[in-house]
């Protein structure tokens, strides 16, 4: 059987990749091109930052809406309402846009305060993030929607 890379569509100069190439210390782990920079969203202060009142303090419940709204018949949005207000909507935007590969963005509403809209039906990945970074525990998340 021919190999794919040697027939008359193959790249000129293309490396094949072949199974002795694969390290096998990183075989099952992910690789990433870049750097992974962490970034602050807003909402957090660390103990040394606030002193003695931040163990007294207790943080509010806050119940975060996760809605799964239809645009057309292959359209729909996910709508994030809820969010503390302390939290940088903007940067959580770009992180949002990025991870999730969609376009979003932040609307003022009278009723439901500054809600996130994005594209797609993202509501368990946006649910998975707001755990991840800390930002809300599995009690304050309600998904809607089927």
């Amino acid at each position: 059987m021919e190999d794919p890379q040697s027939k008359k569509g193959a790249k000129k100069g293309a490396k094949k990749i072949t199974k002795a190439d694969n390290d096998d210390s990183t075989a099952g782990e992910l690789q990433f091109g870049g750097n992974m920079e962490l970034v602050n969203f807003g909402g957090g202060a660390t103990n040394d930052e606030l002193g003695e009142e931040f163990n007294d303090k207790q943080r509010e419940p806050n119940v975060i809406h996760l809605h799964y709204q239809q645009r057309t018949a292959r359209k729909c949005l996910t709508i994030i309402q809820g969010l503390p207000d302390d939290l940088d909507y903007k940067k959580i935007l770009r992180a949002y846009k990025k991870l999730f590969n969609c376009s979003g963005t932040i609307v003022e509403d009278e009723e439901m305060g500054t809600v996130i809209q994005l594209q797609g039906d993202k509501r368990k990945d946006v649910a998975k993030f707001l755990l991840e970074e800390g930002i809300a525990t599995i009690e304050e998340i309600k998904i809607h929607g089927y």
